[in-house]
């Protein structure tokens, strides 16, 4: 089973975590977010690279899954899902309220293959954690 089959299923009781963009992203740490292997991830962030991101709600959602042991986050732009988050020091970060603000910013991505060089976009994370 690929991982993001998991991510077709969450957790009927699920906590968010609901945040508006951050003006600027000076001073944040990047938060890594996965994207490639999730269709729908992959199709929204080529929807979402041209939008203007000034007081966009973006909602993390906390997911869980017989198939894979431990928690995980969904992220959503509008509602619409741009990756998820599996790594556990991330999710306690979030689920834990050590999150005070969170900044989204889409860039190009080149990628080599046999067919030559294909640009796509990706959502890029940065949070700024409580003091």
């Amino acid at each position: 089973m690929m991982i993001f089959d998991l991510l077709k299923h969450p957790s009927k009781k699920s906590q968010e975590y609901v945040f508006t963009q951050a003006g600027g992203f000076r001073g944040f740490k990047s938060y890594p977010i996965v994207v490639y292997g999730d269709k729908e991830s992959e199709r929204n962030n080529e929807l979402l690279k041209d939008i203007d991101m000034t007081s966009k709600q973006i909602t993390f959602k906390v997911g869980k899954s017989p198939s894979y042991e431990k928690p995980f986050l969904l992220v959503f732009i509008d509602n619409k899902k741009i990756g998820a988050i599996f790594d556990g020091k991330q999710v306690r970060a979030m689920t834990s309220g050590s999150i005070e603000s969170v900044y989204v910013k889409f860039e190009p991505e080149n990628i080599v293959g046999k067919d030559g060089v294909i640009t796509r976009h990706r959502a890029r994370l940065f949070v700024k954690y409580c003091v």
